[in-house]
């Protein structure tokens, strides 16, 4: 069976608050030594104007270099082109240019020893969680 964790709880734009946000640090699959890397995250946003993504590390210990963006798809998301090579669309954030209201569910994949939420260029609204597949 399945659990879910939340990665980021409500949080709301602050003009005063520095950016890039990032949510706390929680252990990955890489952590455990596990081979299960397709993970699905959702997000709930009210009148969120910003960038949201998901930062992974591989190190035991991570400081701020070790953190890299981890690139997001979307189920069922994919580009054919000319030669007919089918291909995910996986981007490194997802940027809401205007206000968004909803949830949202996206993948991705890796054996991450470590992840967490970010967030950058906010400028309006509320995340209202983050949570992921565990």
């Amino acid at each position: 069976m399945a659990n879910s964790i939340t990665i980021l709880p409500i949080t709301s734009y602050l003009e005063s608050r520095p950016q890039p946000v990032t949510g706390s640090s929680f252990q990955g699959d890489g952590f455990y030594s596990r081979n299960n890397p397709v993970r699905t995250i959702q997000w709930k946003l009210y009148n969120f104007v910003g960038d949201l993504g998901i930062q992974g590390s591989l190190s035991a210990n991570p400081s701020e270099d070790d953190w890299f963006l981890i690139p997001l798809g979307r189920p069922g998301e994919f580009t054919i082109d000319t030669t007919g090579k089918v291909s995910t669309s996986n981007l490194p954030v997802v940027s809401y240019t205007t206000p968004t209201s909803g949830v949202i569910g996206l993948n991705f994949s890796g054996n991450f020893v470590w992840i967490r939420a970010y967030i950058n260029n906010w400028t309006a609204g509320n995340v209202d969680s983050i949570i992921i597949s565990n």
